[in-house]
């Protein structure tokens, strides 16, 4: 049976050559688009799910409550009041990227991605108590960046790195070496450092803690906390502590940052990176379309002309076997009444 529908479907593919051609080309291209699309899809939206618990890790941030408009940042002191009224937390940690100009005993500059932050970052991603982040001024060194500015990991321990910045201040100390992290996350980094900076922001009052956003702020929820529920009682947390009404907190999935927080890559934008192929394979749709209609409207104007001619032959055919009926009922009169043939006649009484 499946031989057979093979062999019709492929009489069919032949004897509508053009038809088939645009839905077979058709579908190649839809093939061509939908995998790598998918492909890319898998790839935009899992950022940053590496890190362990990735599920339970959010980004906090706050957002105006009259205008919507959106502040990226938060504060040490937003970070301190979530521990102390929100019992679902289990982690959190405060962070900064930026760029750094700095110089060692061999390379008199570089330009180096920094991460700061404080001694609450590696226990926050991984849990430790003991890392090399202890001190201020300890830094953390990626792979990549330690064999180009000291040609071995191993010679980079201990080694001083002097900021650009002021030359008064203390040079970094190396105190670890890390795997480069993946292209894959929001936080790239060639070195991750406890800056006193962070230390400096965390000092200021409360209130001017909560409404100077410089820093991002990350928590980790506990795995039997409910997000939702979270997400409701963080929002309405800066009004019910009484310290700026004006605001709420919002929360996002470490995954959804990069689409729906960071402006170089926007929602809206990945969302038309997706339609894009999906109006492009319109057009062949319409090809088919279209030759579908022109073969019915040809095949159905044959149709017709050819049902007009058996109707116009049907016509003549009746026409004459009207006329030869009329013609043989007037000839079998005439025969009956004429008066030749009634001389042939008998008589009544003969």
């Amino acid at each position: 049976m499946l031989i057979h529908y093979c062999v019709i479907a492929f009489k069919n593919i032949w004897k509508y050559k053009v038809s088939a051609s645009i839905s077979i080309l058709g579908l190649a291209f839809a093939l061509v688009c939908f995998v790598p699309i998918l492909y890319w899809m898998d790839h935009e939206t899992t950022y940053d799910s590496f890190y362990k618990d990735s599920e339970s890790i959010c980004r906090v941030y706050s957002a105006e409550k009259q205008s919507g408009k959106v502040n990226k940042g938060a504060s040490k002191g937003i970070e301190n009041s979530l521990r102390e009224q929100v019992p679902a937390i289990e982690a959190s940690t405060t962070l900064m990227l930026s760029t750094e100009n700095c110089r060692t005993q061999a390379t008199p500059y570089i330009q180096m991605n920094m991460l700061y932050t404080d001694s609450t970052f590696l226990t926050f991603v991984c849990g430790e108590m003991n890392h090399p982040l202890q001190i201020v001024n300890n830094m953390i060194l990626s792979e990549r960046t330690a064999v180009r500015l000291f040609g071995d990991a191993e010679k980079a321990i201990g080694q001083p790195i002097h900021t650009l910045m002021r030359a008064s201040l203390p040079p970094y100390i190396v105190t670890a070496v890390v795997k480069d992290p993946s292209p894959h996350t929001n936080l790239p980094f060639d070195a991750i450092i406890n800056h006193n900076m962070i230390q400096h922001f965390s000092q200021l009052p409360p209130e001017a803690q909560w409404s100077f956003f410089v820093m991002d702020l990350y928590v980790k929820l506990h795995p039997s906390s409910d997000p939702k529920a979270f997400a409701n009682q963080l929002k309405e947390l800066p009004e019910r502590i009484g310290v700026n009404k004006e605001i709420e907190l919002r929360t996002l999935p470490i995954r959804e940052i990069r689409h729906h927080l960071n402006e170089d890559t926007p929602f809206h934008r990945l969302v038309c990176r997706i339609w894009c192929p999906i109006i492009v394979c319109r057009p062949l749709q319409f090809l088919e379309f279209l030759y579908g209609s022109l073969s019915a409207t040809c095949a159905g104007m044959a149709f017709t002309d050819g049902q007009r001619r058996n109707e116009k032959a049907i016509d003549r055919t009746n026409v004459c076997r009207t006329r030869l009926f009329r013609t043989c009922i007037l000839v079998g009169s005439l025969d009956l009444h004429s008066p030749s043939q009634a001389a042939f006649r008998p008589m009544a009484g003969d």
